[in-house]
């Protein structure tokens, strides 16, 4: 095992921990726990914030929402799964 990932996700009317952004559909990320303790959290916003495309990816979700929310199960991944991932995102 390379890593482990997880589901995140929040309801509508979540506000962020130190910001002044609350989600207005709520919002689902992926975070990627490495052995060192790191976490890469990589969650897709639309510009401007609406249900659709174009946006961008946000890497700052497990900080603005730790504690809130729900999470999925570990999945454990392997260096070529992380890679794919990194790819796709």
């Amino acid at each position: 095992m390379t890593a482990t990932v997880y589901v995140r996700s929040i309801m509508p009317g979540t506000s962020q921990n130190d910001g002044p952004g609350v989600s207005r559909v709520g919002h689902a990320w992926i975070e990627i726990h490495h052995p060192d303790g790191s976490i890469e959290s990589l969650g897709y916003y639309p510009r401007p914030v609406a249900l659709t495309a174009p946006g961008s990816v946000s890497t700052s979700d497990a900080q603005d929402y730790a504690g809130k929310g729900l999470t999925s199960d570990p999945i454990p991944i392997t260096s070529a799964e992380l890679q794919k991932l990194r790819e796709f995102t």
